[in-house]
């Protein structure tokens, strides 16, 4: 009876000591109104489940969407910053006022005032600057200059605060607009001749207009002014950019300075290792890695995840491997094209923790720079993804005793290639097998959250490692089945500690 009430005294200091810490569950590193990391991009939530999603990104205009959102869910209008199309206005998707736009720039050219729209001279002619492609097709997408305060001030209160969010004189933390299209290379525009053919910026014989851009330098430096001043002037409006392809890749962290977050459609390209663009993706990798380090906001999904339970695990470990504090995952089912089941990847989370500091690699001898064995440490484990282009097998580290997902002691694990998968450590969460409940059939004894039998100081750790987590579960340490780890959970496992 000494020792049981000894142990219930250590176990109330220890509560005590965090309770302040609970107020606020999630590491004060996550600076964003939302906990939780489930993102849409494009993805309708598994089981039509809007209010666990923490971010959502869809046109601009889907308000039937965003309206289904909880409230200090982050919403990501998407849009586009640069070029516009008639599109753009009619399609319904992001509700960019072009025609007024091009109204404002012709009458800026009538009153004497350069164009806000870029434009070069070819064969004699000064022509509007389009992007090479366009949508629908054939419909190409003309250029503004994005330093201009004119456009600046245009883009925010014409559109971001008059059809974005409308009506909103000041954005709130979780009023955000997406940037599609973050392709930012010159050589991406160019202009129409008069056969009809385009002609790419360095092409022979065209020049940028005054007072335009006129190398690639300047171009960069441009994209740079326009979210350094966006910042300045309208701190309220904060930006997410599609990443896509950059001309110049030393100008990345430049670029990329003021931007206050990335979306990435393909974590990595591919759900094979053999299709794969490895050198890619490690380039990929390493920006995921500076935008968790600098605390900004990313948004990764990979789409098409066949059901396949070792894919799916991959997908999300190929997430932790790059996640920084204010990441979100987009997780897409193949057969579905939804959310894929949050629970699969929490039931993970559970085992290996957030991950801690950066991740390592180690490329394969004698193979481009994107061969590479990663890894990263835990809370709670290891994981890691094998991109060498064969099988390996890793020793793992001496300093505790390990175990796999099935909760067998390893000293090594064997990861094909393409694959991710992760170790726990001595005294983590490791899954317990549990046969399925009949109907009928009294479920664990309350507060017991590793069904071991037993209501003692390992239920309380795991209730104390989910507390203010939602969407949750007994294994979690929702004893009330209200969804939720709270003092509520805490006062059974107290009742029945023994």
């Amino acid at each position: 009876m000494g020792n049981k009430l000894l142990n219930l005294f250590v176990l109330l200091v220890m509560f005590t000591a965090s309770i302040f810490a609970l107020v606020e569950p999630v590491k004060a590193e996550r600076t964003v109104p939302t906990q939780s990391e489930r993102g849409s991009y494009f993805t309708y939530p598994y089981n039509d489940d809007y209010a666990g999603m923490g971010l959502i990104s869809f046109g601009a205009l889907s308000n039937n969407i965003y309206d289904r959102m909880p409230e200090n869910g982050l919403t990501l209008k998407h849009a586009r910053i640069h070029h516009f199309n008639s599109w753009d206005e009619t399609g319904g998707h992001t509700g960019f006022p072009y025609s007024k736009l091009i109204a404002l720039n012709d009458a800026e050219i009538a009153a004497g005032r350069p164009p806000i729209m870029v434009t070069a001279t070819y064969q004699g002619k000064t022509r509007y600057v389009y992007a090479a492609w366009g949508y629908p097709s054939g419909n190409n997408f003309q250029l503004a200059d994005v330093a201009d305060d004119r456009f600046i001030d245009f883009f925010v209160n014409e559109y971001v605060k008059k059809i974005a969010y409308p009506g909103q004189a000041t954005l709130g933390p979780a009023d955000w607009i997406g940037s599609d299209n973050g392709m930012f290379s010159p050589t991406n525009y160019g202009v129409f001749s008069d056969s009809g053919s385009f002609v790419r910026f360095g092409s022979s014989g065209l020049v940028m207009n005054d007072p335009f851009w006129k190398t690639a330098e300047e171009y960069y430096e441009d994209i740079a002014t326009f979210f350094r001043k966006l910042n300045a002037r309208y701190p309220d409006v904060k930006i997410m950019v599609n990443m896509g392809s950059l001309g110049d890749w030393s100008k990345f962290e430049y670029v990329y300075k003021d931007i206050h977050g990335v979306m990435h459609e393909d974590l990595f390209t591919a759900m094979d290792g053999a299709t794969l663009n490895r050198d890619t993706m490690y380039d990929s990798w390493n920006r995921y890695k500076w935008f968790a380090q600098q605390n900004k906001v990313a948004l990764l999904r990979v789409r098409q995840i066949p059901d396949n339970q070792d894919l799916i695990r991959t997908a999300y470990i190929a997430y932790l491997m790059v996640r920084g504090d204010n990441f979100f995952h987009c997780l897409q089912s193949a057969t579905t094209q939804k959310e894929i089941n949050p629970q699969v990847f929490q039931n993970i989370r559970n085992q290996v923790g957030d991950p801690i500091g950066d991740f390592q690699s180690q490329q394969e001898s004698g193979r481009s720079r994107g061969y590479r064995l990663y890894w990263r440490q835990t809370t709670k484990g290891m994981i890691y993804m094998n991109f060498t282009g064969s099988t390996k097998t890793i020793s793992l580290p001496t300093d505790k005793e390990y175990y796999d997902r099935s909760g067998n002691r390893v000293t090594s694990i064997t990861i094909p290639d393409g694959r991710g998968d992760y170790v726990s450590f001595e005294g983590s969460s490791r899954p317990t097998p549990t046969p399925p409940v009949p109907t009928g059939t009294p479920q664990a004894k309350p507060g017991d959250a590793n069904a071991d039998g037993k209501v003692d100081g390992q239920d309380f750790v795991i209730w104390l490692d989910n507390y203010g987590k939602t969407d949750a579960g007994i294994s979690d340490g929702d004893f009330n089945n209200d969804k939720k780890v709270d003092g509520q959970d805490y006062l059974i496992w107290l009742d029945n500690y023994s």
